[in-house]
């Protein structure tokens, strides 16, 4: 069992807990998630980091035309930018590199119509960041991030598992670094990096 910590995670209810200890097993699945505010203390085999835990990001990959080299970088991209959770229609399979499909958690639906937009793609990470400097004043980290995790997984009829972190979810786990703390948003300098798949 593996126990990870940081200064905040994002609730299931789209608010933010304090000092989580947060504990998974080899398959991703969170067994139990202890909030211990301001009474936290460091226990044995707990890996703590400074930042934000937050669920993996799902991306609706169904509209964009995977065979598109240009859209297939992007794809690769993505893992970067911590995207986890995929929608795909079932013809779309061979067109996404191997290293992806092995990476990814996969949701695939049955053949539809692929719209030809790949030149609106962007990495859910990348929509943020744009999202933030275009409403630097207003911008909610929350809620720009469940736009990207458990509204995309409701949205493309996913697991409900997924883009949530609580008890018996497999979300994949980001962590956000170098935040604005003063206003508990992001900077130039904000990073995420993935903590488990």
């Amino acid at each position: 069992m593996r126990k990870i910590g940081a200064h905040y995670y994002l609730r299931a209810d789209g608010n933010w807990g304090k000092r989580p200890v947060i504990s998974l097993d080899s398959d991703g699945i969170i067994h139990a998630i202890k909030e211990l505010g301001d009474d936290f203390k460091e226990e044995p085999g707990l890996e703590f980091f400074s930042g934000i835990i937050i669920p993996g990001f799902v991306e609706d990959w169904r509209v964009y035309n995977l065979n598109d080299k240009m859209v297939q970088q992007q794809c690769k991209k993505a893992l970067i930018g911590g995207t986890l959770k995929v929608s795909i229609f079932n013809d779309q399979q061979q067109d996404v590199p191997a290293i992806i499909l092995n990476k990814l958690s996969v949701h695939i639906q049955k053949q539809g119509s692929v719209e030809q937009i790949s030149q609106a793609y962007k990495l859910a990470w990348e929509q943020i960041n744009e999202d933030w400097n275009k409403h630097v004043a207003t911008f909610d980290l929350a809620q720009a991030i469940i736009k990207h995790t458990a509204n995309m997984a409701h949205k493309v009829g996913m697991d409900p598992n997924w883009g949530i972190i609580q008890k018996n979810a497999n979300p994949g786990l980001l962590l956000l670094q170098n935040l604005d703390w003063t206003n508990f948003t992001l900077t130039n300098k904000s990073t995420v990096r993935i903590l488990n798949h």
